[in-house]
């Protein structure tokens, strides 16, 4: 009655995310994004939340990284809005965002949050493609990516020889040389490798399978 999806909306409801295929007068026939089948008592359905991605497909993603103490956090943020902003996924609107989120007790932890069309895109596939970019770029502008499990501190200091060729030629620093686009090169610049496909999301095969397999003989109460 409250009619809160339709078929072949993607869900999740009572836990299970899936595909609506069906819905008769005692359960509801999901279509999980691993293949399998989940009915689901209605009495179950309606007393739990039902979250309906398929209602605004215009869906948020969020990852965190962690930079060093000693790497500029500003010239990190520019540096991964860059990667955001070229990217063909990520949407203008709303605008995607790169703040400073914790001071860590060893690195300055930065979330990222990034708008996409989830009826066209993949959300594992995106972020995997924007970590990739967001090391790489990273790395090329001289950002440090500290491992917080294997921080050594040293109360009494460690002298450190430095090669007589770094200390008569200097020591450049990358984040002042990075020009835009420069950073992002080779297969880890690209929108998108061989192991992420082209971005594309599976709900639309997966809809075309649910259509071809008929588990439930009564009467469908959805509409299409």
């Amino acid at each position: 009655m409250r009619n809160p999806f339709r078929s072949g909306d993607l869900v999740e409801v009572a836990g299970h995310a899936g595909i609506v295929q069906n819905l008769n007068t005692r359960t509801t026939i999901l279509l999980t994004l691993n293949g399998s089948h989940v009915q689901i008592p209605n009495a179950i359905v309606y007393k739990n939340t039902i979250e309906n991605f398929s209602s605004n497909p215009t869906r948020r993603a969020t990852f965190t990284i962690g930079i060093g103490y000693e790497s500029s956090a500003a010239q990190a943020q520019k540096l991964v809005s860059q990667v955001l902003h070229e990217h063909p996924a990520v949407l203008d609107a709303p605008e995607p965002l790169v703040l400073v989120e914790e001071l860590g007790a060893a690195t300055v932890n930065i979330r990222i949050t990034y708008w996409f069309d989830s009826a066209t895109h993949a959300p594992e596939k995106i972020t995997s493609a924007l970590l990739r970019q967001t090391k790489n770029i990273l790395n090329e502008g001289g950002i440090v990516l500290p491992d917080p499990a294997r921080e050594v501190v040293f109360p009494r200091s460690v002298p450190v020889t430095f090669p007589k060729s770094s200390i008569e030629g200097g020591v450049r620093s990358h984040s002042d040389s990075i020009m835009h686009g420069e950073a992002l090169r080779g297969d880890d610049a690209r929108n998108a490798t061989e192991g992420e496909g082209d971005l594309s999301s599976e709900t639309k095969d997966i809809r075309e399978q649910s259509e071809k397999i008929a588990r439930e003989t009564n009467v469908n109460l959805l509409k299409n």
